[in-house]
């Protein structure tokens, strides 16, 4: 395609409405033509794009469009001619491409379907396990909640008798908390191994241990 640059900075062109199809890449060629007064300057072609603006030199009076700019379905151009602190700009002109969608990926043999299918199957029973996982703990934490619970409400009230009677009732106290202490750490044993610890003058309740399966 020819560009005309005249002394009044319009533009000609003889082309067709579009100068290629998105995506090509160094198969259109522009031959862009100064007047005589600039054809010593450096010459540069601008592209206005709606990703920013960009330009590019122009090499012995031709340039070549790259898919970095036929990407674009319409963008807007101009040539920029510099020499020195002299500085000439064409007006703007339109480039115009073929809608064309770029393709990434090769269509899949039929074994990698296959394959893909396998797979799919494969993580879709897996979800399903790790579903199936987590109602199972959720249900073993309520109830595990709940047993700790009554346990602690078991000791609270023996504390809450103690701070009453504490000076007729230590003695008896300490023996029906050991014993419910010991209660409490059988329940939550069989639960997830966690043991606690009951401050008899705070009458506070601790973790002492934890451990793993």
């Amino acid at each position: 395609m020819n560009i005309k640059v005249s002394l009044d900075r319009s533009i000609e062109k003889n082309y067709f409405y579009t100068e290629g199809t998105q995506n090509e890449n160094n198969v259109t060629k522009l031959y862009i033509e100064v007047p005589k007064e600039y054809e010593n300057y450096g010459k540069r072609i601008v592209f206005i794009t709606d990703e920013g603006n960009f330009w590019d030199y122009i090499n012995n009076n031709e340039y070549t469009i790259k898919n970095n700019i036929t990407k674009y379905e319409k963008v807007i151009a101009y040539i920029w001619l510099t020499k020195e602190d002299n500085d000439f700009r064409s007006k703007e002109f339109e480039l115009n491409f073929y809608n064309n969608t770029n393709a990434d990926d090769v269509i899949p043999t039929p074994s990698e379907i296959d394959g893909f299918a396998a797979l799919i199957d494969t993580l879709e029973l897996e979800i399903q396990k790790v579903k199936d996982l987590d109602t199972t703990l959720t249900n073993n934490e309520i109830e595990r909640d709940k047993k700790v619970k009554e346990a602690i409400s078991n000791i609270k009230n023996l504390t809450d008798e103690y701070n009453k009677n504490a000076e007729e009732k230590t003695k008896e106290f300490n023996e029906n908390a050991k014993s419910k202490m010991e209660e409490l750490n059988n329940i939550v044993a069989e639960i997830d191994s966690i043991n606690f610890t009951l401050d008899e003058e705070t009458g506070a309740l601790y973790v002492i241990k934890q451990k793993s399966n």
